[in-house]
């Protein structure tokens, strides 16, 4: 019985180490494409102020 308790606490753990994992993941995808975005945004102003210029 103790080793059976054992193994569900393990994967359970496991499985709480992985969503922690993916939650990670996720967030430095999230913040990856806040990044992309702003400097995207970033370039297309500058080609806007750009064209103000020529």
């Amino acid at each position: 019985m103790v080793a059976l308790i054992n193994v569900f606490v393990s994967a359970n753990i496991k499985q709480q180490i992985n969503n922690i994992t993916v939650s990670l993941l996720s967030m430095r995808e999230f913040r990856a494409k806040c990044v992309f975005h702003a400097l995207h945004e970033s370039v297309l102003n500058y080609l806007d102020a750009e064209k103000l210029f020529i």
